[in-house]
């Protein structure tokens, strides 16, 4: 079974780096504001993660105890 924190952490990643691109380009262009909007994104996404922390672990855990719901009744 694949780490949920893993994988939502794999996904906030791909989104910074899209919009990191993305920020680069517009800084070329001659705007900063990009920047400072990913810095901030980038932020909150830490503070999140942190207040969180505990619900996602505790989640994490009862996932690898119990698996994901049905998993008892499917047939694939």
């Amino acid at each position: 079974m694949a780490n949920l924190k893993d994988e939502r952490t794999a996904g906030l990643e791909k989104v910074a780096d899209l919009k990191t691109i993305q920020a680069m380009k517009e800084v070329k262009a001659g705007h900063s504001e990009p920047i400072d909007d990913l810095l901030e994104m980038i932020e909150e996404d830490k503070i999140w993660l942190e207040e969180n922390k505990d619900a996602i672990d505790g989640y994490n855990g009862r996932l690898r105890k119990n698996g994901v719901f049905g998993d008892r009744k499917r047939r694939f």
